[in-house]
């Protein structure tokens, strides 16, 4: 495997954990100044995302067919 795509790969799965507990990345493009910083939110507003973000069309068409997103 490419250390590139294994680069990337850990990448996502850092997104994903930091995600789950609770901590919210800001891309360097919303924050030119800094490499990008993490902040931790406040469990209410977590799930709020959360709930927001799977319940987007733009999100559910991109997910895999055999989850059925669309159930």
């Amino acid at each position: 495997m490419d250390s590139h795509v294994r680069a990337r790969s850990k990448e996502a799965i850092d997104r994903v954990k930091d995600k789950l507990n609770g901590y919210d990345f800001i891309p360097p493009h919303h924050n030119p100044s800094r490499d990008g910083i993490i902040k931790e939110m406040d469990v209410r507003i977590h799930v709020e995302r959360l709930i927001e973000q799977a319940t987007l069309a733009e999100n559910l068409c991109q997910g895999y067919i055999g989850w059925c997103p669309f159930w």
